[in-house]
Protein backbone atom coordinates (compact mmCIF):
# COMPACT_ATOMS: atom_id res chain seq x y z
CA UNK A 1 0.00 0.00 0.00
CA UNK A 2 3.37 2.21 1.10
CA UNK A 3 4.39 1.84 -2.64
CA UNK A 4 1.01 1.86 -4.32
CA UNK A 5 0.12 5.15 -2.26
CA UNK A 6 3.96 6.56 -3.92
CA UNK A 7 3.41 5.13 -7.10
CA UNK A 8 0.29 7.57 -7.59
CA UNK A 9 2.01 10.54 -6.27
CA UNK A 10 4.84 10.25 -8.60
CA UNK A 11 2.69 9.81 -11.83
CA UNK A 12 0.22 12.60 -10.22
CA UNK A 13 3.65 15.04 -10.21
CA UNK A 14 4.97 13.60 -13.28
CA UNK A 15 1.36 14.32 -14.75
CA UNK A 16 1.55 17.94 -13.80
CA UNK A 17 5.56 18.27 -14.49
CA UNK A 18 4.75 17.76 -18.00
CA UNK A 19 2.06 19.94 -18.33
CA UNK A 20 4.23 22.75 -16.98
CA UNK A 21 6.32 22.24 -19.75
CA UNK A 22 3.19 22.40 -21.95
CA UNK A 23 2.61 25.88 -20.10
CA UNK A 24 5.68 27.42 -21.47
CA UNK A 25 4.41 27.54 -25.26
CA UNK A 26 0.84 28.68 -23.80
CA UNK A 27 2.45 30.92 -20.90
CA UNK A 28 -0.78 31.51 -18.88
CA UNK A 29 -2.97 28.08 -19.14
CA UNK A 30 -2.85 24.37 -17.68
CA UNK A 31 -3.80 23.52 -14.42
CA UNK A 32 -3.60 25.16 -11.17
CA UNK A 33 -3.45 22.51 -8.20
CA UNK A 34 -5.36 23.82 -4.70
CA UNK A 35 -6.27 22.55 -1.57
CA UNK A 36 -8.07 23.73 0.76
CA UNK A 37 -9.58 22.83 4.33
CA UNK A 38 -13.70 23.14 5.15
CA UNK A 39 -14.32 26.48 6.39
CA UNK A 40 -16.20 29.63 4.98
CA UNK A 41 -12.99 30.73 3.81
CA UNK A 42 -12.90 28.29 0.94
CA UNK A 43 -15.93 30.26 -0.54
CA UNK A 44 -12.90 32.61 -1.04
CA UNK A 45 -11.48 31.06 -3.64
CA UNK A 46 -14.62 30.43 -5.75
CA UNK A 47 -14.10 34.11 -6.31
CA UNK A 48 -10.51 34.18 -6.80
CA UNK A 49 -11.05 31.47 -9.58
CA UNK A 50 -13.92 33.30 -10.85
CA UNK A 51 -11.97 36.46 -11.20
CA UNK A 52 -9.11 34.83 -12.80
CA UNK A 53 -10.95 32.55 -15.16
CA UNK A 54 -12.14 35.74 -16.59
CA UNK A 55 -8.94 37.27 -17.48
CA UNK A 56 -7.56 33.62 -18.52
CA UNK A 57 -10.09 30.97 -19.42
CA UNK A 58 -7.86 28.74 -20.74
CA UNK A 59 -6.24 28.12 -17.01
CA UNK A 60 -7.86 24.57 -15.48
CA UNK A 61 -8.20 23.97 -11.92
CA UNK A 62 -7.54 21.00 -9.75
CA UNK A 63 -9.50 21.38 -6.65
CA UNK A 64 -8.18 19.24 -3.17
CA UNK A 65 -10.22 19.04 0.02
CA UNK A 66 -8.41 17.71 3.53
CA UNK A 67 -6.88 18.66 6.54
CA UNK A 68 -4.18 21.15 6.99
CA UNK A 69 -1.53 18.65 7.63
CA UNK A 70 -2.50 16.90 4.46
CA UNK A 71 -2.88 19.97 2.60
CA UNK A 72 1.09 20.96 3.77
CA UNK A 73 2.54 17.21 2.60
CA UNK A 74 0.79 17.79 -0.37
CA UNK A 75 2.43 21.32 -1.05
CA UNK A 76 5.80 19.55 0.23
CA UNK A 77 5.57 16.76 -2.51
CA UNK A 78 4.45 19.59 -5.05
CA UNK A 79 1.11 17.88 -5.51
CA UNK A 80 -0.40 21.17 -5.02
CA UNK A 81 0.51 24.55 -6.04
CA UNK A 82 -1.06 26.91 -2.95
CA UNK A 83 -3.66 25.90 0.48
CA UNK A 84 -6.21 27.27 1.77
CA UNK A 85 -5.25 26.53 5.57
CA UNK A 86 -6.83 27.53 9.11
CA UNK A 87 -4.69 28.17 11.90
CA UNK A 88 -3.26 27.29 13.99
CA UNK A 89 -0.32 25.63 11.84
CA UNK A 90 3.44 25.58 11.30
CA UNK A 91 4.14 27.86 8.59
CA UNK A 92 7.93 28.42 8.09
CA UNK A 93 8.25 26.20 5.26
CA UNK A 94 5.71 29.02 3.17
CA UNK A 95 5.20 31.88 1.62
CA UNK A 96 1.77 33.48 3.01
CA UNK A 97 -1.28 36.07 2.74
CA UNK A 98 -3.03 35.85 6.31
CA UNK A 99 -6.52 36.89 4.56
CA UNK A 100 -8.83 39.01 6.68
CA UNK A 101 -11.03 36.47 7.49
CA UNK A 102 -11.36 34.80 10.61
CA UNK A 103 -13.04 31.47 11.59
CA UNK A 104 -14.94 31.20 14.99
CA UNK A 105 -15.16 27.99 17.07
CA UNK A 106 -18.09 26.42 18.94
CA UNK A 107 -20.21 23.85 19.03
CA UNK A 108 -22.85 22.42 16.43
CA UNK A 109 -25.34 20.29 18.00
CA UNK A 110 -28.87 19.60 17.24
CA UNK A 111 -31.34 22.28 17.25
CA UNK A 112 -33.54 19.89 20.09
CA UNK A 113 -30.70 19.73 21.94
CA UNK A 114 -30.69 22.25 25.72
CA UNK A 115 -27.65 24.00 24.74
CA UNK A 116 -29.51 25.02 21.42
CA UNK A 117 -31.15 27.73 23.88
CA UNK A 118 -28.10 29.73 24.56
CA UNK A 119 -26.65 32.05 22.37
CA UNK A 120 -23.23 30.97 23.00
CA UNK A 121 -21.83 28.02 25.15
CA UNK A 122 -19.14 28.03 27.89
CA UNK A 123 -16.80 26.01 28.78
CA UNK A 124 -18.92 24.34 32.35
CA UNK A 125 -21.83 24.01 29.32
CA UNK A 126 -20.22 21.19 28.13
CA UNK A 127 -19.43 19.09 31.04
CA UNK A 128 -20.57 15.51 31.07
CA UNK A 129 -22.10 15.85 26.98
CA UNK A 130 -20.55 14.25 24.61
CA UNK A 131 -18.44 15.67 22.46
CA UNK A 132 -16.30 15.11 19.23
CA UNK A 133 -13.09 16.90 18.27
CA UNK A 134 -10.79 17.24 15.93
CA UNK A 135 -8.12 14.70 15.81
CA UNK A 136 -5.26 17.16 14.90
CA UNK A 137 -3.18 17.47 18.08
CA UNK A 138 -2.53 21.61 17.40
CA UNK A 139 -6.29 22.29 17.29
CA UNK A 140 -6.63 19.80 20.45
CA UNK A 141 -4.06 21.74 22.30
CA UNK A 142 -5.75 25.05 21.39
CA UNK A 143 -9.10 23.52 22.27
CA UNK A 144 -8.26 22.75 25.57
CA UNK A 145 -6.24 26.02 26.39
CA UNK A 146 -9.66 27.71 26.07
CA UNK A 147 -11.01 25.35 28.04
CA UNK A 148 -8.51 25.13 30.97
CA UNK A 149 -9.28 23.51 33.98
CA UNK A 150 -12.34 22.28 32.88
CA UNK A 151 -11.08 20.61 29.84
CA UNK A 152 -10.52 17.21 32.45
CA UNK A 153 -14.27 17.15 32.51
CA UNK A 154 -14.98 16.88 29.16
CA UNK A 155 -16.63 13.23 27.64
CA UNK A 156 -14.88 12.71 24.18
CA UNK A 157 -16.36 10.14 22.34
CA UNK A 158 -14.92 10.53 18.69
CA UNK A 159 -12.51 12.31 17.03
CA UNK A 160 -12.62 13.78 13.11
CA UNK A 161 -10.19 14.76 10.38
CA UNK A 162 -12.90 15.99 8.02
CA UNK A 163 -15.55 18.17 9.49
CA UNK A 164 -17.55 16.88 6.40
CA UNK A 165 -17.41 12.78 8.21
CA UNK A 166 -19.16 14.36 11.15
CA UNK A 167 -22.48 16.16 10.29
CA UNK A 168 -24.73 13.42 10.04
CA UNK A 169 -23.10 11.81 13.35
CA UNK A 170 -24.52 15.12 14.81
CA UNK A 171 -27.68 14.93 13.37
CA UNK A 172 -28.06 11.47 14.10
CA UNK A 173 -27.60 12.56 18.35
CA UNK A 174 -24.28 10.46 18.14
CA UNK A 175 -22.94 13.97 20.18
CA UNK A 176 -22.13 17.50 19.60
CA UNK A 177 -19.15 18.38 17.65
CA UNK A 178 -16.55 21.41 18.59
CA UNK A 179 -15.63 22.67 15.82
CA UNK A 180 -15.75 26.22 13.29
CA UNK A 181 -18.88 28.09 12.48
CA UNK A 182 -18.08 27.18 8.89
CA UNK A 183 -19.42 23.69 8.80
CA UNK A 184 -22.94 24.27 9.53
CA UNK A 185 -22.39 25.92 5.79
CA UNK A 186 -21.73 22.61 4.51
CA UNK A 187 -24.71 21.09 5.15
CA UNK A 188 -28.02 23.31 5.11
CA UNK A 189 -30.32 21.73 7.60
CA UNK A 190 -33.12 22.56 9.90
CA UNK A 191 -32.22 20.26 12.74
CA UNK A 192 -29.05 21.50 13.32
CA UNK A 193 -27.33 24.59 14.43
CA UNK A 194 -24.37 26.43 15.68
CA UNK A 195 -23.08 28.62 19.15
CA UNK A 196 -20.02 30.25 19.51
CA UNK A 197 -17.62 30.16 22.71
CA UNK A 198 -17.73 32.60 24.99
CA UNK A 199 -15.17 33.85 24.99
CA UNK A 200 -14.90 33.83 22.04
CA UNK A 201 -12.12 31.93 19.90
CA UNK A 202 -11.32 33.15 16.53
CA UNK A 203 -8.52 31.61 13.80
CA UNK A 204 -7.88 33.34 10.94
CA UNK A 205 -7.26 31.37 7.42
CA UNK A 206 -4.13 31.95 5.29
CA UNK A 207 -3.10 31.28 1.58
CA UNK A 208 -0.06 29.11 1.91
CA UNK A 209 2.64 28.12 -1.49
CA UNK A 210 6.17 26.67 -1.14
CA UNK A 211 9.20 28.59 -0.08
CA UNK A 212 11.55 28.81 -3.27
CA UNK A 213 9.54 26.72 -5.36
CA UNK A 214 10.01 27.45 -9.31
CA UNK A 215 6.81 28.21 -10.62
CA UNK A 216 5.27 28.36 -14.43
CA UNK A 217 4.16 31.53 -15.65
CA UNK A 218 0.13 30.47 -15.15
CA UNK A 219 1.01 30.05 -11.36
CA UNK A 220 3.01 32.86 -10.78
CA UNK A 221 0.24 35.03 -12.39
CA UNK A 222 -2.32 33.07 -10.41
CA UNK A 223 0.00 33.90 -6.91
CA UNK A 224 -0.07 37.89 -8.19
CA UNK A 225 -3.74 37.77 -8.68
CA UNK A 226 -4.02 36.53 -4.55
CA UNK A 227 -1.33 39.70 -3.45
CA UNK A 228 -3.24 41.96 -5.50
CA UNK A 229 -7.16 41.27 -4.20
CA UNK A 230 -5.97 41.03 -0.79
CA UNK A 231 -3.62 43.84 -0.45
CA UNK A 232 -6.61 45.98 -2.67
Amino acid sequence: MLLRQRAEEILTLADKTEKEFKDQNNLVGGTISIGSVESLTSNVILQLLKDFNMEYPQVKYHIYSGTGDDIKERIDKGLLDVGILLEPIHIEKYDFIRLPQKERWGVLMKTSSPLAQKEYVTSTDLAGVPLLISSRSVVQNEIASWFADEYAHLNFVATYNLISNILNLVEEGLGTAICIEGALAMKQSDTLCFRPFQPELQFPTVIVWKKHKVFSQTEVRFLEHIRHAFQA
